[in-house]
């Protein structure tokens, strides 16, 4: 019995729906789940890793295609043509590790950012660059930040995940 790690695509918000009908197959199942910022208090304050998605670990020669695919909550088994997509072990345990490393920060990996906090961009066209963060962009993961160009603040919208606050003693 050789059994591997695949994707299953599951219904929009139907995660755990989906990860409750494979493991009543007896099956492995793994959501990942990360602690959410939320603009609405009445938002899930634990959201999917990889919303749609997650991971079950069969035996393709155990367990038909068809079994998984007509379980609730679930859309298919991710198959690209031919055969349904294999995740290596080494991946999965990357995955749980970095999940483990972002729940034990407080979920986002950063410390909270206040108006007035400078910050720095870590990749896009504005990579390098210090900032001055102003305010998250409700619901939209969105951040707008002041930039220093030509010698006056300029605004700039970028991704949450692009920040980190800087450390100027260290400079």
């Amino acid at each position: 019995m050789v059994s591997h790690w695949c994707v299953v695509q599951t219904k929009v918000y139907n995660e755990e729906q989906a990860a409750a009908a494979l493991a009543g197959k007896e099956l492995a199942v793994y959501l990942p789940r990360v602690k959410a910022r939320r603009v609405n208090p009445r938002a899930r304050p634990v959201v999917p890793l990889f919303p749609g998605y997650l991971f079950v670990r069969l035996d393709l020669e155990q367990v038909g295609i068809s079994a998984i695919n007509w379980l609730p909550g679930v859309v298919r088994l991710v198959d690209f043509g031919d055969g349904p997509v294999v995740v290596p072990d080494e991946v999965i345990e990357h995955v749980k590790r970095r999940v483990a490393e972002v729940q034990a920060s407080d979920a986002s990996g950063m410390e909270p950012l206040q108006p007035g906090d400078t910050v720095r961009i870590t990749s896009g066209p504005l990579r390098d660059l210090d900032a001055v963060f102003d305010q998250h962009l409700t619901g939209k993961g969105r951040a707008r930040v002041l930039i220093e160009l030509l010698g006056r603040l300029t605004s700039a919208e970028v991704e949450l995940t692009v920040l980190e606050k800087a450390d100027l003693a260290s400079r």
